[in-house]
């Protein structure tokens, strides 16, 4: 799900949408990532696991080295209840709210 998540959000492009090469290509990064050690496996094949100080680098990475805070809001599992509050909403490129309560 992760390989067609990339893809189909264009950040892997082979040539098209659910082109094989695209596929490979994510794959092969997923195993690269492995091998570093910044994806670890979670005992299903479904889910990866990324440890925190690498999972906060590569936010902080997504919304443009800091400068641009609001880019990327990801707030899994923490509990909300409603909306986090956003200064700039335009601003907001992707937001994962996933395993809360909203």
């Amino acid at each position: 799900m992760l390989v067609e998540y990339w893809i189909h959000e264009g950040i892997i492009n082979e040539g098209g949408d659910r082109d094989i090469a695209a596929f490979n290509t994510g794959y092969g990064v997923i195993s690269f990532l492995f091998a570093a050690c910044l994806l670890m496996p979670t005992g299903t094949s479904e889910f990866v696991k990324m440890h925190d100080v690498i999972r906060q680098m590569a936010l902080w990475a997504a919304s443009n080295f800091g400068e641009e805070e609001e880019k990327v809001i990801v707030k899994t599992g923490a509990g909300l209840q409603q909306m986090p509050e956003v200064r700039n909403w335009n601003a907001v490129k992707r937001m994962s709210l996933a395993n809360n309560e909203i």
